[in-house]
């Protein structure tokens, strides 16, 4: 290497200030320590006297100092290598320290300095501290979005799935690994067949896609679920991954569904009604039957009637009834019925 290398030019004080670490010496004999100036800097220490490593304890937060105590001198005894972690009191904030070491022995290996590097980790922990609140946050997002992960890697054909996964599908992790042969058992053929017809369509056009798709849970519950996946290609531009995630939207759909049908419902009574205003009275009957054909097809039923009962309830009177084309009438208009003779039909509208 030449003299004018700019590398070997590069002084420890300047490495120290490019990583942020410093230097520290502990003389066994002498009990004294002594700190490169930025070590000085990261333990908030004046470079203007000696110290002892009694001193050095002093700065230790008094929650740490048993620890670090017995932890040093364990290592010390041990005559191995060694990281020990504390925290100190500067400029009153808290910093988070890291200390390494190494033993020196003498020509009988007998220790006699203990030298190493220290290190500020508080932005390592900040860091750390945010990172894993992160992790927690899109945990809880997905435990409250009944959101799961999965990965398909297309080279070595292998499924990975996160634990929210696992746990929408209600799968025993500690039992068995979830793959592809595995999943297969929470879906029904067909099911399973029209899932894979799709995701298969959109790798042939390397599209990006979601669907609706029915499962089964590990206690054997339907469960309605929404698909989404996106594709990641090599440089050669083949499918190298496929990232999705499954959603659990039973409950959603389900109040979808509910308010679907609510909405059907108000717009029946609304027809109903709309049909019965300033109705002539020769066109009652004819309304009445038109009402009879809308409850029917909104329930989905071949059959829909209009009884009159009596004040005891015991007679029930046929007054209009409807039917689909693929049945005929059940009994005649105006036709009368004792209600015991039907517990099945009146009982559930008398109660």
């Amino acid at each position: 290497m030449s003299a004018d290398n700019p590398i070997k030019a590069f002084s420890w004080e300047e490495t120290q200030k490019l990583l942020n670490m410093g230097l520290w010496d502990w003389d066994l004999k002498s009990n004294e320590v002594l700190f490169s100036s930025k070590m000085l800097e990261i333990l908030g220490l004046s470079n203007e006297k000696l110290y002892k490593f009694n001193d050095f304890l002093k700065i230790i937060l008094n929650d740490d100092i048993d620890r670090f105590k017995d932890d040093i001198y364990e290592f010390v005894k041990s005559q191995e290598p060694f990281i020990i972690e504390f925290r100190i009191n500067k400029n009153n904030e808290i910093h988070h320290i890291s200390l390494s070491g190494s033993i020196i022995f003498d020509d009988f290996h007998k220790p006699i300095r203990v030298i190493g590097i220290g290190q500020e980790t508080s932005n390592h922990k900040n860091l750390f501290s945010f990172i894993q609140t992160k992790v927690n946050s899109l945990k809880r997002t997905q435990r409250i979005a009944n959101i799961g992960n999965w990965t398909w890697d297309n080279i070595h054909k292998t499924l990975d799935c996160d634990e929210a996964m696992q746990s929408l599908f209600e799968f025993e992790s500690n039992q068995l690994e979830l793959t592809l042969k595995n999943l297969k058992s929470f879906f029904s053929p067909i099911e399973w067949k029209k899932c894979l017809q799709y995701i298969r369509k959109h790798m042939r056009i390397k599209k990006d896609g979601w669907f609706e798709q029915k499962i089964f849970s590990g206690d054997g519950k339907q469960k309605e679920s929404a698909v989404f996946f996106e594709f990641e290609f090599n440089e050669t531009g083949k499918i190298k991954t496929i990232h999705g995630n499954v959603q659990d939207v039973s409950k959603q759909k389900l109040d979808r569904e509910k308010l679907n049908y609510r909405v059907e419902f108000e717009r029946m009574v609304s027809a109903i009604s709309s049909n019965f205003i300033n109705l002539k009275s020769a066109r009652i009957d004819g309304g009445i039957k038109l009402a009879l054909e809308i409850i029917g097809n909104f329930m989905n039923v071949n059959r829909s009637y209009l009884f009159l009962f009596s004040e005891n309830n015991t007679i029930a009177k046929l007054c209009y009834q409807w039917h689909s084309e693929l049945v005929g009438s059940y009994g005649e208009e105006q036709q009368s019925f004792q209600i015991n003779l039907f517990p099945l039909i009146f009982g559930t509208i008398c109660s």
